[in-house]
């Protein structure tokens, strides 16, 4: 008796021979000269675009989602994390504490990890959402409904995006990684509810972070992003403080500077 293939294991392996490219060494098959138009932009997920993006500009995506933040990883590999655990190299810093409601995930607020060579492992160990590493790669830690102790007071409403810089500005590739990862953030978060999602810096949240993740990155990468999604400043939370004009130089005149969540 003939057994008949699951038509989605199906797809998938058609998917992966096209991308793979054996088609192209078979007897008998033609490349097409123009290439098959795109399907619209409501066809794609907000992944998919994310993935699409990301292979356009020649970055690598690491995703870490899921992955077991209580045992032991090999320094060689991953880096040292600050886990405070003797004899150990533990990544508890970066667990989620639980999930939080999606109607409440409001948020897209940027951060820096105050260190030049953070090489995309080390963000396993970092209480971030998402990230941009030192080699621009994207490093996706956790689903942004979950409940990470990164932002202080934001915690609650936050999805945190790290990025890796010492010196206050991001190198070229760095912030179009970045650019790309908000728009996948912002997109995933209204895919989830029917509010506006705005854009934050930790400088809002607690009174000792008042440069992070400073004026010139959140003009390479908040600006912009703001200017193009139509995104709003959100407002000061707990112990936090106003963006200086500085930090907002760029923006557009017609975006309104703050917004409760």
């Amino acid at each position: 008796m003939l057994k008949m293939t699951d038509p989605r294991t199906t797809a998938r392996w058609l998917v992966d021979w096209v991308e793979r490219g054996t088609w192209r060494d078979l007897p008998g098959v033609l490349l097409p000269s123009d290439p098959a138009p795109m399907p619209e932009r409501g066809r794609f997920t907000a992944m998919e675009r994310l993935e699409e993006s990301a292979r356009e500009l020649g970055v690598v995506i690491y995703d870490f989602r899921g992955m077991d933040r209580l045992i032991h990883y090999p320094t060689k590999v991953w880096g040292y994390f600050r886990d405070k655990t003797r004899g150990k190299n533990i990544p508890k810093r970066g667990r989620a504490r639980g999930r939080r409601k999606w109607k409440n995930c409001t948020a897209v607020m940027l951060h820096r990890t105050d260190v030049e060579e953070m090489g995309p492992h080390r963000f396993l160990g970092t209480p971030c959402h998402d990230a941009v590493a030192n080699d621009a790669s994207i490093v996706l830690c956790h689903p942004h409904d979950a409940y990470i102790m990164g932002g202080h007071t934001a915690n609650s409403f936050a999805v945190h995006l790290e990025l890796s810089d010492a010196d206050g500005e991001l190198l070229e590739l760095q912030v179009a990684a970045a650019l790309i990862l908000v728009r996948y953030v912002h997109e995933d978060l209204l895919a989830h509810r029917d509010r506006d999602v705005v854009m934050m810096a930790h400088r809002q949240s607690h009174k000792s972070r008042t440069g992070d993740p400073g004026a010139r990155i959140f003009q390479q990468v908040g600006v912009p992003a703001m200017n193009e999604l139509g995104m709003r400043l959100g407002p000061v939370v707990g112990s936090g403080t106003q963006l200086p004009d500085e930090w907002l130089l760029g923006l557009d005149p017609d975006t309104s500077p703050i917004t409760l969540t």
